[in-house]
């Protein structure tokens, strides 16, 4: 990559770090001492609750980091937070990694809760690094995790289903129990935000007080990173033609070269496994070929020597589909690319040499190459906290404008991302 290049991908790395990072809302913190303080607040905590924030006096001042130690809690986007220690269960959640443990496996979280209803009776909700959804209610100023767990039992039968520990319907009895016409609703609710608002709502309205829910509503996220890889190409050349049947015959080595950009992943709302992956991609390929067309002897023969270079700019369009595995996840992509050459060779040398004669002609190798380049991607890859590795093929159009000459590429594409 020319130093021109590596300027401006630099200064695109620090631009998109700099807008994934300051997304700046107004809200306002709750020091220990009980006053509020407003000012702005880093609003990037779009799939998870924060365990920290920053929070800015102007929209022009530096950050100052706020842990769950160091505030009771703060508000931002209408969205009410507290500051609390709790206990989860950190067992299997999702149905693919279940087992037949029915016991508790506790961890204790230093984290931002989120306040779905507040006092008398209050809700809250917790999302953590993992997707782990929990909630909580407050019995005598003290947070109280309300009890779940799905497990894996064997039936007397020989098959297995998914129990569930629900203990939490028991625990919402108990704290609930002064207004009784809602027990049974209490045993219909599942462990879901939809079922729990419309339960705590029942409730107010059995009490005869205002509800004032503050629904944790999912929304579009977007996560930017950096992307740096190796790729392989090939070029080849097929179809009948007696103009380019030397480009058909050739055998064009493979080119190894740097790949670099910028990626933005959108994560939709409610949708936990697929997402929305573009990347912009500097990529290039650069290779020859020194055909020989006629060979009759050193002093009567013909060769056509040819060499095609390009530099892309390719967005890059996929769908992926992501599987958790504990603190790691793996993941395969599909999707299109379109790329623009942003420099180009295209050359063709043909020697003809008959004695003391020696001709020399240059030109282009194929006439009106095309510059505009699609294709289909493919990918397997796996990701620990913001890192990223994935292998990929990338089967291209290629240069040839013409149908009756094909100039297919393939790459085979080895990345390391970071997510800001």
């Amino acid at each position: 990559m020319s130093g021109k290049f590596c300027f401006i991908f630099a200064f695109l790395i620090i631009q998109f770090n700099s807008f994934a990072q300051k997304n700046l809302k107004p809200g306002y913190i709750i020091v220990n001492s009980g006053d509020t303080v407003k000012g702005f607040i880093e609003y990037t905590f779009f799939q998870k609750n924060p365990n920290r924030i920053y929070f800015f006096r102007t929209d022009k001042d530096k950050p100052t980091r706020y842990s769950p130690l160091q505030i009771i809690g703060f508000v931002v986007e209408g969205e009410v937070y507290e500051a609390a220690i709790v206990e989860v269960d950190k067992s299997p959640f999702d149905i693919n990694e279940l087992n037949s443990n029915e016991e508790l496996i506790m961890r204790t979280d230093t984290t931002f809760i989120r306040m779905i209803f507040n006092s008398p009776k209050s809700l809250y909700y917790y999302r953590d690094n993992d997707g782990r959804v929990s909630f909580f209610i407050k019995k005598n100023n003290r947070i109280e995790w309300l009890t779940y767990k799905l497990f894996l039992k064997e039936l007397e039968n020989g098959s297995t289903i998914v129990a569930r520990n629900n203990k939490f319907q028991d625990q919402l009895i108990e704290y609930l129990s002064d207004c009784n016409s809602i027990t049974k609703l209490i045993n219909a609710t599942t462990y879901s935000i939809s079922d729990l608002e419309r339960l705590f709502k029942s409730y107010y309205e059995c009490k005869n007080l205002p509800v004032e829910m503050k629904s944790p509503k999912e929304k579009f996220a977007l996560k930017f990173g950096a992307i740096l890889g190796v790729s392989v190409t090939s070029l080849e050349f097929s179809g009948i033609t007696d103009n380019y049947q030397h480009l058909i015959e050739s055998k064009y080595p493979s080119s190894q070269n740097l790949n670099a950009g910028i990626f933005f992943n959108l994560y939709f709302p409610g949708m936990k496994r697929l997402t929305l992956y573009n990347e912009l991609l500097y990529t290039s390929y650069k290779t020859d070929y020194n055909y020989v067309e006629n060979y009759f002897s050193v002093n009567d023969n013909s060769s056509i020597y040819t060499s095609f270079a390009f530099n892309y700019i390719q967005l890059n369009t996929m769908l992926r589909y992501n599987i958790p595995f504990g603190k790691f996840s793996f993941f395969a992509n599909a999707g299109i690319s379109n790329g623009i050459a942003i420099k180009s060779q295209n050359k063709s040398v043909r020697q003809t040499t008959f004695y003391s004669s020696n001709t020399i002609t240059e030109g282009e190798a194929i006439e009106g190459l095309r510059k505009y380049e699609q294709g289909l991607l493919l990918g397997i890859g796996g990701k620990v906290s913001k890192v990223s590795l994935e292998a990929r093929m990338a089967f291209g159009d290629g240069i040839s404008p013409f149908l009756f000459i094909k100039s297919p590429t393939q790459r085979i594409i080895f990345l390391a991302s970071f997510t800001f």
